[in-house]
């Protein structure tokens, strides 16, 4: 239903929705225009993110993508790959119950890592440069 809602905005550049159902799929299909730059997601309920939920990030230049205060214990690697069209982006995980994420998912090959400068850390904070990606 969201989704039919938010297709009618065309220039709409920042966006929070608090998802108040257990899993995250096509709530936000039409929501996700090129024009958006912030999209903030919460919801306690909230546990699963589905592969397609986030279709439409591919055709956004600038995004700052945060997912926070929800259950969520793993986030898809489809996120990740929205995210490398990208110009500029942010991705914000904090407040969840993530306490891994898969390497894989922000580097598909791992003998890549190393060319692009990038060094493994200890911590929550994740700075990603999706022209470094390409």
């Amino acid at each position: 239903m969201t989704g039919a809602v938010l297709s009618g905005i065309g220039s709409l550049e920042e966006l929070h929705v608090q998802i108040k159902e257990s899993t995250l799929s096509d709530q936000l299909f039409g929501g996700i225009l090129p024009g958006l730059r912030k999209l903030r997601v919460t919801g306690n309920n909230l546990r699963r993110i589905e592969e397609q939920a986030f279709e439409g990030l591919q055709n956004c230049l600038h995004m700052e993508l945060t997912i926070s205060g929800t259950s969520v214990e793993e986030i898809p690697s489809r996120i990740f790959e929205l995210l490398l069209n990208a110009q500029w982006a942010k991705l914000d995980l904090s407040f969840n119950k993530i306490s891994t994420l898969n390497s894989a998912s922000l580097y598909p090959n791992s003998s890549f890592w190393f060319s692009k400068g990038t060094k493994l850390l200890q911590g929550k904070n994740l700075l990603l440069r999706p022209s470094l990606l390409r």
